[in-house]
């Protein structure tokens, strides 16, 4: 077995959640997928096709979100809970309890996406805006108005070594086709084949939106 290789601290890592303009392009487009045991979400990107998760399954402050192949593992797992005062959500990844976080009150583009302490602040607010292309969701910081994004539209995923795919039973295709969309009232749906897995778990998306 290849040992994996060490990330050069002068080579950008490329792999890490950042925020940008919105632009619409394919870097900024999500998805929510369900994982019907967990009771939670994996953040999906449409581009790479891998999830959102916290480096190294971090349970510290200001650890970066990153994308990665998808998997159960817990730092893959969020939670998204509705504030009427913003109108957005908190992302709260599962296995720290802690909230994403634009850091610093930070307006910039090219700034990464952290964990943190839940607090009031904007910083860790975030819009669904709901995106006709790919039918997916563009995740918009109430604070800058700026898109999360993958860097250059990057397939690099954090977790080298491991391999690159969608949650067991879901063919990278569906994440594309097997949706459903409600005009009223926004939901993406998954069909997963009655053969893909001994205990699917996805399920239709709930009103995230």
């Amino acid at each position: 077995m290849r040992p994996r290789r060490r990330r050069d601290a002068h080579v950008p890592n490329t792999s890490q959640v950042q925020q940008a303009a919105c632009s619409g392009q394919a870097p900024q487009r999500f998805n929510a997928l369900v994982h019907i045991d967990a009771g939670a979400h994996w953040l999906f990107q449409m581009n790479s096709l891998l999830c959102g998760g916290i480096t190294g399954a971090s349970v510290a402050s200001r650890a970066p979100l990153q994308q990665e192949a998808c998997s159960d593992a817990p730092q893959q797992l969020f939670q998204f809970q509705r504030d009427a005062l913003y109108g957005a959500f908190r992302i709260r990844p599962s296995h720290s309890n802690q909230c994403l976080e634009v850091p610093g009150g930070s307006l910039a583009s090219g700034t990464i996406l952290l964990q943190g302490a839940c607090n009031a602040d904007p910083g860790q607010r975030f819009r669904l805006e709901f995106r006709p292309e790919g039918l997916s969701f563009r995740v918009v910081s109430a604070l800058s108005a700026r898109c999360l994004d993958i860097p250059n539209g990057s397939f690099s995923s954090g977790d080298e070594g491991a391999a690159v795919g969608l949650p067991r039973g879901l063919q990278p295709a569906l994440a594309h086709r097997a949706v459903t969309r409600r005009f009223r009232r926004v939901e993406v749906c998954l069909t997963i084949p009655l053969n893909a897995s001994p205990y699917p778990k996805l399920a239709a998306v709930p009103s995230v939106y």
